[in-house]
């Protein structure tokens, strides 16, 4: 069945430009720490200058070469800068900055555009399934708030903040697929898949993979009109395996040279490596403990502490309690 414009809220000019304001407003006031424009100030942590070794190839070499090299000279004994695991050379919310703006106000401000753009594909996510002005905002400003976009850079992990800017928009494609738009959330699809894969960060496209699998596994089952049975929408599964497909083929400028030098990936030269506790690990999620320094758990002199903000008892808490709030709104439409 394809999408009518029914099955949208019926959104004015003036209020798609305010809640988009909105928005954009609430992305600024959020990064606003790190906006110190004009200070030569840098981020923290031990791997930050490997994680953004690409903007310093950017914002150096070609300024003072006229070009932009393929290997970069500048930390240990060089390494490629395109066909590198962690580079984010072909990804412009991070790589223009620093070209147009200089080295650090350049990364300062991509950190603001990821921020917006995380918060409107927040608010896309919500248009899509159909929710009213607050469950948009409220989304937006959920993708904008939590807790890992700042948390990741406390250690330098810059790409890692970049490239949550583009998950709401791989959902809001998906959802647009399954509800019967065709070519443009198609599109959407590749475009916001193939800037995940080109972040510097080669740890997030099999998660994203495996989401969009899932996702699509539950929403490929309607129930058929007038009937109890369920059939499978195969034109929009085709839809998102043309999507996946489009973005691996798009990404291949990065990946292909990455599989002929796979067996230089990974390999570590510490004869004592260090193993996880997994088991260990994934009981954190549900403690309260805040800091697991000197635990074990971890490497010695990381902070991972940051990925441990709450119990997951106290969300399951909150979805109860909004749920019940919903329950008793429904007559109301909030959301």
């Amino acid at each position: 069945m394809s999408l009518s414009s029914k099955s949208l809220p019926d959104l004015k000019p003036l209020q798609i430009v305010l809640e988009i304001l909105f928005v954009v407003l609430v992305a600024i006031f959020a990064v606003s720490p790190f906006l110190d424009l004009g200070q030569p100030t840098r981020l923290g942590g031990i791997e930050s200058e490997y994680l953004t070794r690409s903007a310093y190839s950017l914002a150096v070499v070609l300024p003072e070469k006229g070009y932009l090299p393929l290997w970069q000279p500048y930390l240990e004994r060089g390494d490629p800068l395109m066909e590198n695991p962690v580079s984010f050379a072909f990804n412009p919310l991070a790589s223009l900055p620093p070209l147009f703006f200089g080295l650090y106000d350049g990364m300062k401000i991509s950190l603001l555009l990821a921020a917006i753009c995380a918060g409107i594909g927040g608010w896309a996510l919500a248009r899509v399934l159909g929710l009213s002005w607050f469950g948009r905002l409220l989304i937006a400003c959920l993708v904008i708030g939590k807790g890992n976009f700042h948390a990741y850079l406390v250690e330098g992990h810059f790409p890692l903040v970049i490239v949550q800017a583009f998950f709401p928009w791989i959902f809001t494609a998906l959802v647009s697929i399954f509800k019967g738009y065709r070519r443009w959330a198609v599109a959407l699809l590749i475009v916001s898949f193939v800037f995940v894969f080109w972040s510097g960060i080669p740890w997030y496209p099999p998660a994203i993979l495996l989401s969009i699998g899932i996702f699509s596994l539950f929403g490929m089952f309607v129930r058929a009109p007038g009937t109890q049975r369920l059939q499978v929408q195969w034109k929009h599964v085709g839809r998102v395996i043309a999507g996946v497909v489009g973005a691996l083929l798009l990404s291949a400028a990065l990946m292909f040279p990455l599989l002929t030098k796979g067996d230089n990936i990974g390999q570590s030269s510490v004869e004592e490596d260090f193993r996880a506790d997994i088991v260990g690990i994934f009981g954190s999620f549900f403690s309260s403990e805040k800091d697991y320094t000197g635990s074990g758990l971890y490497p010695q002199g990381f902070a991972y502490s940051y990925y441990n903000y709450m119990s997951p008892i106290w969300y399951a808490a909150l979805i109860a309690a909004l749920s019940l709030i919903v329950v008793l709104l429904s007559r109301k439409r909030l959301f």
